[in-house]
C-alpha cells in the first residue's frame, strides 16, 4: 500500500499557489501514525489497496519537517515491525527545504528516506512567501545533493512567473539536480489566460531544446512532464493505466486518522473513504474510483489515453469536479504532447543512443545506477 501521511497541517511559508488556502494549525499524533501503519499492513478487504509485505510511508504536510521528531519516532516503529515480521517499508518526503539540516540529511541517509524538495528555481520568489526569516540558499540545496545525489525537485509554474521557466528548469540542472518535476499551477485563484498561455508554450519550447542539448551530450537526466510523455507514445493504451486515478493508486491519512484518497481532498468529508481505525469504506472507494471524466471531448480525443484527465485533484482543483476538466488542463496537455513528441522524433531519427536507451532498453535504469556507482569509486 502507498500511504501519505500528513503529519501537520502547519507550514512556514505561504506561497500564492498553494491548493491550501485556508491552513489550519492541527498536527497528527503518534497514536494515529501506529493506527495508520498497522492498517497499512492487515487491510486485506477486496479493495485496490489489497495487503501485502510492503508499505510505502511519505511524509506530508503542511511541512512535514516542522515535525521531525515524529518522522524519526515513526521510522523506529516501523524498523522494529520489519524486524519482527519482515514487512518492509519504505519511505520518502515532500518538503520546502527551509528547515532541512546536517543531522536530519543523515538521519534520511540512514533510514532510506527519499527527499523531494519542493522548488521553484528562479522562479522561486515569484509564487513563494516566507512568513519568516527561512529561506533556500544554494548551500542547503548542495548539501542536500551531497547526502542524496538523486534528489528530486517539484517545480511549479505560474502565470506570474512563466517567462523564467525555462531558465529555472536550466538553473536546477546546474545545481546538480536531475530528477526536476514540473507541474503548471492549478487552482481556481490561478488565472492562465491566452497570453500566459503562450508564454507557457514557448517555455517548453526552450524546455524542449535543452532536453536535446543534455541528451546529446549525454546526460543523464530526468524531467518528469516530458519523460511521462514520451512514454505515453511508446506505450500507448497501456499508459492510461499508469496515470493518475482518483481512489485508486494510494491513500491520504489526515492529522485527525481519516483517509482520503489524495493530500488534496485531506478536510473534505465529501471525499472521506474511511479511518485508521476502522480501514477503508471499500464501496465509498469503489464509487469514487468509478468516477472519471464524463466528457465527449475527452472521449473522442486522439492524445484521450495519454493525457492526464482522469486526475481528479487537478480537476476539482480548477473546475470544483473531479469529473470535470477544465479548458486550461486541455490546452495544456495537447500543448505539452506536441512539443514533446517532436522533440522525442528529431531524437529518435538521428539514433541517438542515449534517448534510445533511455526510453526502449527495460535495463537502463540499472545499468545507470551501476555506472553511477562505478563512477565514484
Amino acid at each position: 500500500m502507498k500511504m501519505t501521511i500528513n503529519l501537520t497541517e502547519k507550514c512556514n511559508l505561504a506561497c500564492t499557489y498553494c491548493y491550501y488556502r485556508e491552513r489550519g494549525q492541527a498536527s497528527i499524533n503518534f497514536d494515529t501514525i501506529k493506527a495508520a501503519v498497522e492498517m497499512s499492513m492487515k487491510q486485506a478487504l477486496p479493495t485496490m489497496f489489497p495487503a501485502d509485505e510492503s508499505t510505502g510511508i511519505c511524509f506530508f504536510g503542511g511541512e512535514p519537517l516542522l515535525e521531525k521528531e515524529l518522522i524519526a519516532e515513526t521510522v523506529r516503529y516501523t524498523t522494529s515491525i520489519h524486524r519482527e515480521t519482515g514487512h518492509k517499508f519504505f519511505y520518502k518526503m515532500t518538503t520546502n527545504g527551509t528547515l532541512l539540516d546536517e543531522p536530519f540529511l543523515q538521519f534520511a541517509k540512514n533510514a532510506n528516506l527519499i527527499i523531494a524538495v519542493s522548488h521553484d528555481g528562479l522562479m522561486n520568489s515569484g509564487g513563494r512567501e516566507y512568513t519568516d526569516a527561512a529561506n533556500l540558499d544554494k548551500e542547503k540545496l548542495q548539501l542536500l545533493l551531497k547526502y542524496q545525489p538523486y534528489a528530486i525537485t517539484l517545480t511549479v509554474v505560474n502565470p506570474q512567473s512563466v517567462k523564467l521557466f525555462a531558465d529555472s528548469v536550466e538553473w536546477l540542472h546546474r545545481q546538480g539536480f536531475r530528477y526536476i518535476m514540473t507541474s503548471p499551477a492549478h487552482g481556481s485563484h490561478i488565472l492562465w489566460d491566452d497570453k500566459s498561455c503562450e508564454l507557457l508554450e514557448e517555455q517548453y519550447e526552450k524546455i524542449a531544446k535543452l532536453y536535446i542539448k543534455w541528451t546529446k551530450a549525454g546526460e543523464k537526466f530526468f524531467l518528469g512532464s516530458f519523460e511521462t510523455k514520451i512514454a505515453s507514445h511508446i506505450e500507448g493504451e497501456k499508459y492510461e493505466q499508469k496515470i493518475c486515478h482518483i481512489g485508486r493508486d494510494q491513500i491520504s491519512v489526515a492529522v485527525d486518522g481519516k483517509i482520503y484518497p489524495c493530500v488534496q481532498f485531506a478536510g473534505n468529508p465529501d471525499y472521506c473513504v474511511g479511518d485508521v481505525w476502522n480501514g477503508i469504506d471499500v464501496k465509498r472507494q469503489q464509487a469514487l474510483a468509478s468516477r472519471r471524466c464524463g466528457s465527449s471531448l475527452c472521449a473522442d480525443c486522439a492524445v484521450n489515453s495519454r493525457c492526464i484527465h482522469t486526475c481528479g485533484c487537478m480537476n476539482s482543483l480548477d473546475t470544483g469536479s473531479v469529473d470535470q476538466v477544465s479548458p486550461f488542463q486541455c490546452r495544456h496537455e495537447k500543448m505539452l504532447i506536441s512539443i514533446v513528441d517532436k522533440m522525442a522524433e528529431k531524437l529518435y531519427r538521428s539514433k541517438n543512443r542515449r534517448f534510445i536507451a533511455k526510453h526502449y532498453d527495460p535495463a537502463y535504469p540499472l545499468v545507470s545506477l551501476i555506472e553511477d556507482g562505478l563512477r565514484r569509486v
